[in-house]
């Protein structure tokens, strides 16, 4: 082949690599931001859970035992909590979910699930030992995770007879404690952390899917999880200090990268997506911040 012909041809592959990069990192844009370490309002000691709804964002503030709610700007609205024992009250809460009947949260130090209304009045708890995470459907159902197993209960905190798990690495079984997240249809997803893997299951509790994707979007510890409205799973890749966007098609989307700049990462813990598409971040570590994104085409 002719060297200029072969160094045309060079030059125009690295270009057209560099617009699919740029085109991957532009995808999703960094809008805003808010929190800081500390214990006034809007500041986590540290933050952990998150979740959306069309017009509130419910963060669960770990060290500071409660639950912060926020507008879709940042703009603090309310909190509910501190620490004990008592109805309403938290002991290391770690996640948050909401639901058609109202706000979830797994209080873990007190081995109880307590539902609020959408305000943060108290409604009831329920018992389960090792509460870790927690996802809400519409279908009336909620997931809660605790120890290598999933359980699935009522709206109203009533046990059903699904339950699934154990600690391995087959399908079905998990490293630890994951996180959950459910999409439209109802299935669960669950973030393996431990064995660095997302798996899809129905609402019985079938396997259905695993991702785990190999080379350059590998995980390395994936924390939180999303889907939204599309089935797109967001995945916030803790120790590659970036987010992934995974669509049923198999495309991956991914953005971040360690720092404390605008979309730079501490340790990206927690995701979630809002109706109209936009991701929020619990960016945690040395961060102590949500960051918002919106996509841009």
């Amino acid at each position: 082949m002719d060297k200029k012909v072969f160094s045309c041809l060079a030059v125009l592959f690295l270009f057209g690599s560099l617009l699919v990069s740029a085109s991957f990192a532009e995808s999703y844009r960094y809008v805003a931001q808010w929190g800081s370490r500390g214990t006034g309002n809007g500041q986590f000691n540290p933050m952990v859970g998150i979740a959306v709804t069309g017009s509130n964002v419910y963060v669960v503030d770990t060290g500071n035992n409660r639950i912060q709610v926020f507008d879709l700007t940042g703009r603090y609205v309310r909190q509910w909590g501190g620490a004990g024992s008592g109805a309403g009250q938290f002991d290391h809460p770690t996640d948050v979910a909401v639901g058609p009947s109202g706000v979830y949260v797994t209080d873990d130090g007190n081995a109880r699930v307590q539902q609020f209304t959408f305000n943060g009045v108290y409604v009831r708890e329920w018992r389960v030992p090792g509460a870790a995470s927690i996802a809400a459907d519409t279908f009336g159902n909620v997931y809660v995770s605790a120890g290598a197993y999933v359980f699935k209960f009522t709206a109203g905190g009533h046990p059903t007879a699904t339950r699934w798990g154990g600690t391995g690495t087959r399908d079905g079984q998990f490293a630890a404690s994951p996180v959950l997240a459910v999409d439209r249809s109802g299935n669960v997803y669950a973030s393996d952390t431990g064995n660095n893997r997302i798996q899809k299951f129905s609402r019985t509790g079938e396997h259905l899917l695993t991702i785990r994707p190999k080379g350059e979007n590998q995980f390395d510890h994936p924390y939180g999880i999303a889907v939204d409205a599309s089935n797109n799973v967001f995945v916030a890749d803790g120790d590659n200090k970036r987010i992934q966007k995974h669509s049923p098609s198999g495309d991956v989307i991914k953005w971040g990268e360690a720092g404390s700049g605008a979309g730079q990462f501490g340790t990206p813990l927690r995701v979630a997506v809002d109706s109209s598409g936009n991701v929020y971040v619990v960016d945690s570590g040395t961060n102590q911040r949500v960051q918002k994104f919106r996509k841009t085409d």
